[in-house]
């Protein structure tokens, strides 16, 4: 018993030494987090990237996906049940890649997982929160304030944090300033896509210009999972069908009507 438990912490040893390798050979770790709109933000940020660098994105949206530096949109094949882990194998994958930056949709839910996610693996420079909605309430708490506790566990220390809550903003650059981190509020005008607004704010920071920003926003690969309308042929004739099980909170997807 005693041997299986050394050969245990050998590998854990190993594997976080592997990790913190791969982690040193990445430039930018962007950690994309929020209710709504994190698959939205990770495919734009990836497209408008990549108009200077070399990118490898994780998305997690209907069906977890890696965007490979070559462009390649792939499945992720999982055995057994979704783990965090998949956050190190994506960072170990982007510096076998060479990317530049890496682009990762936080996929934990739990609050101390979010929190572990951040500390111990990914380790991200860019964190990203979308908005603070009603949903995962089970795990991270019945109240919008509870909520945005739970993302706020996956601010990076040292950092700079993107977020279009303009409710809870002074909540986490409260939460920011004990990390050493900076917030950056994103308000979209009337008609701009809040998701949007985000990604222009960061690829503005990391010194892209106007019209890269422009060209990558136009080559968004879509999340197989968006919003489609179909058209339904039942008895009583035809009738469209929208697929809002993407948007699964009650704001988002009245929004979308």
């Amino acid at each position: 018993m005693i041997y299986a438990f050394l050969i245990l912490c050998a590998f854990l040893i190993i594997e976080k030494r592997i990790l913190q390798k791969s982690r040193a050979k990445l430039g930018t770790v962007i950690n994309v987090n929020g209710i709504r709109g994190k698959t939205t933000t990770c495919r734009m940020l990836d497209a408008v990237l990549r108009e200077r660098y070399r990118v490898l994105t994780k998305t997690t949206g209907t069906d977890a996906r890696i965007l490979h530096t070559d462009g390649q949109d792939v499945p992720i094949k999982r055995i057994g049940a979704a783990n965090i882990r998949e956050q190190a194998r994506a960072l170990r994958m982007a510096a076998r890649e060479q990317a530049q930056v890496a682009v990762l949709e936080c996929m934990a839910v739990a609050p101390e997982l979010q929190r572990i996610s951040e500390e111990q693996i990914v380790h991200a420079d860019i964190a990203v929160i979308t908005n603070v909605r009603y949903d995962h309430m089970y795990e991270m708490g019945g109240s919008l304030e509870n909520i945005a506790s739970s993302l706020a566990g996956m601010i990076p220390r040292g950092g700079v944090v993107y977020t279009g809550d303009s409710a809870f903003f002074p909540f986490f650059e409260e939460q920011a300033e004990r990390k050493g981190s900076r917030v950056v509020l994103c308000v979209p005008e009337a008609d701009e896509n809040p998701n949007e607004v985000i990604v222009r704010a960061i690829a503005k920071d990391l010194g892209m210009a106007e019209a890269e920003i422009d060209a990558g926003l136009s080559n968004v690969q879509t999340d197989p999972g968006m919003e489609a309308q179909y058209r339904i042929h039942g008895t009583q004739g035809v009738f469209p069908f929208l697929n809002l099980f993407a948007a699964n909170d009650p704001q988002s997807a009245m929004e979308r009507l």
